[in-house]
């Protein structure tokens, strides 16, 4: 029994570092750098939030319609390393996955693949 949650245990390990190392990769093509730096610094030392939540995170806006946060609203996109922003992004570019084809935001799955934010 022991051996099975060893193994177990081992699988896991490695299936979330292999996930972060994806994200640092995915964080340094977009932005130019593995951890955010700028605009804010990250302070775990991971990936930028805004391409962390392109890459899965959950994010209500992406799962369901807030009406604190329009669909319209103009959101700095991953590669904006600059304060006052200089691109900006919709909501369902950042959101990504196929966006929401003219429809309300429903992407459900982000429940479930939790990439905390």
């Amino acid at each position: 029994m022991s051996l099975i949650l060893l193994s177990v245990v081992w699988f896991l390990t490695t299936v979330m570092v292999a996930v972060m190392i994806y994200e640092i990769v995915q964080n340094y093509r977009v932005t130019g750098s593995p951890f955010a730096f700028k605009p804010f610094v990250n302070p775990m030392l991971g990936p930028a939030q805004i391409e962390l939540i392109t890459l899965g995170a959950r994010w209500s806006p992406c799962m369901k319609t807030v009406e604190a946060i329009p669909l319209t609203l103009p959101i700095a996109c991953a590669n904006t390393t600059s304060l006052p922003a200089t691109s900006f992004c919709s909501i369902e570019e950042i959101c990504a996955f196929g966006g929401f084809n003219g429809q309300q935001p429903n992407q459900w799955w982000r429940c479930v693949t939790v990439l905390p934010i």
